[in-house]
């Protein structure tokens, strides 16, 4: 495995909550290939933020090891996190947001702003690079907090249901910049979502969670040939894997709690 983003080697983690341990993961091994779209669901609160978390480098698995390939050296992993309240300053108009992360990396303002104005553009967001977040609708802040994260020079975003709040017209054309985001710059991408349909759609993998402790119970691999024009979902391929999905979903739930939110 020379090509790989990241490996979760059989991590688990454990919570103390007021005294008690709660077990959020239970031997998780997973990878990442470089430029891989991976989205992952399963039922609320089976462990999947807190996945996110320990590939984020935000929290230590209580067992087992994260091992990153590309990164190069022993370092921190250059990581990205977009998460569903979006996550922009509010004194700051859209360019300075977009161009915060390469801000943060020491590029200079002249460099910084060329680069973050490619993405704004590509987001759609071009006429609005001297607002601020007040004056933009919630779809518009969530494509300022994707177009940073991928303006920002890291190598691997994570996507904590990102659109989970958006109207379904809206989701919708953030689900197709987002893709066009990612075929321009081929980032490493693990994007969690509640929604199976969007993940056939986006990924090019969908990894299945177990009820907590989060437990993998399947990993289905899409075609990477296959169209994601957001159409195709009505195609009866698309069908029967969300059906797949779901039937995997209900057999490991837990007796009388809802499979998702």
């Amino acid at each position: 495995m020379t090509d790989f983003e990241f490996h979760c080697d059989r991590i688990s983690h454990t919570f103390v909550n007021r005294g008690a341990a709660v077990r959020a993961i239970d031997g998780i091994t997973l990878s990442a290939r470089v430029g891989e779209f991976v989205c992952i669901v399963g039922p609320s609160g089976c462990g999947k933020s807190t996945l996110l978390r320990i590939i984020a480098e935000l929290l230590v698995p209580t067992e087992g090891a994260m091992i990153f390939g590309s990164a190069g050296d022993h370092g921190r992993h250059r990581t990205g996190l977009v998460f569903q309240d979006h996550g922009v300053f509010p004194w700051m108009t859209v360019l300075d947001n977009v161009a915060l992360g390469l801000e943060l990396q020491g590029v200079d303002r002249p460099e910084r702003e060329e680069r973050a104005r490619q993405f704004i553009a590509q987001a759609g967001l071009d006429e609005f690079e001297s607002s601020y977040p007040a004056e933009l609708s919630v779809g518009m802040r969530q494509r300022v907090g994707v177009a940073r994260a991928f303006a920002s020079d890291v190598q691997l975003l994570l996507m904590d249901e990102p659109f989970g709040s958006l109207d379904a017209q809206t989701k919708r054309a953030m689900q197709r910049d987002l893709l066009g985001l990612w075929k321009e710059a081929r980032r490493t991408v693990v994007y969690v979502t509640h929604d199976v349909e969007e993940a056939i759609t986006l990924g090019d993998r969908v990894v299945v969670l177990s009820p907590r402790p989060a437990r993998i119970i399947e990993e289905v691999n899409l075609a990477p040939e296959r169209s994601r024009d957001l159409r195709s979902r009505q195609h009866a391929d698309s069908r029967e894997l969300a059906s797949h999905i779901w039937d995997l979903l209900e057999q490991n739930a837990r007796p009388g709690l809802a499979v998702l939110k």
